[in-house]
């Protein structure tokens, strides 16, 4: 093909100086997945539907040890790619893009990271079995069809509530023996029917049945 030198990669009709990235003024938080969308376009300015230009693209952010993640992927928007990355920490990032060695206009530039905020979306009215009281409660964790495990430090026990909050098991007591519990203080699910216990006291991590209760 005229004008390609040898070791060039063809791509006839992606005008890197024409290529343009949406999504640029996003608000980013550290720990939380970014996506920008690279458009290629022609030499007049139009998307591009050339095939195989996924492997053309490259991209580089810096510093790279405080991100992970960063994958392109063709977009369900016909000739458009996503470009994923997820920011570990908050700061300045330096980002680069380029198609076939060529940078974009706008390259590199800098997005700021913010802190990760964390809003309020709704409040949920747990429901104890009678007699029960909450004392200090550490950790939460939520399965994938809304059940909700709460860990109760200083009550030597762990809750699961369905997704109105309403309790259908409380999993251990004070003690030391097999399968109770002595300040519980992290939890998390294993799957949709079991938990691990980080049991503080008794020093182990405990794999509970929620079904049944049993470990």
């Amino acid at each position: 093909m005229e004008g390609l030198r040898l070791g060039d990669i063809a791509t006839e009709g992606v005008d890197a100086s024409q290529c343009t990235l949406e999504r640029l003024d996003q608000i980013i938080q550290a720990g939380v997945a970014a996506e920008l969308i690279f458009c290629p376009r022609t030499p007049e300015g139009e998307i591009s539907n050339l095939p195989d230009l996924k492997n053309q693209i490259e991209v580089v952010i810096e510093p790279a040890e405080d991100v992970t993640n960063v994958i392109v992927s063709k977009t369900t928007e016909n000739g458009k790619f996503k470009v994923n990355f997820t920011p570990k920490v908050p700061g300045a990032y330096f980002i680069e893009v380029k198609i076939n060695d060529d940078k974009l206009p706008n390259c590199p530039f800098t997005m700021q990271v913010k802190e990760r905020e964390l809003a309020v979306v709704g409040e949920l009215n747990l429901k104890l079995f009678q007699g029960d009281e909450l004392h200090d409660l550490r950790g939460i964790a939520v399965n994938t069809i809304g059940e909700i495990a709460v860990s109760d430090y200083k009550g030597h026990c762990v809750y699961i509530f369905d997704k109105e909050g309403n309790c259908i098991r409380k999993i251990g007591r004070q003690g030391e023996n097999s399968g109770q519990l002595h300040h519980p203080y992290g939890v998390t699910y294993l799957n949709d029917n079991e938990i691990l216990i980080a049991d503080q006291w008794n020093h182990r991590i405990q794999q509970v049945d929620v079904q049944t209760g049993m470990s």
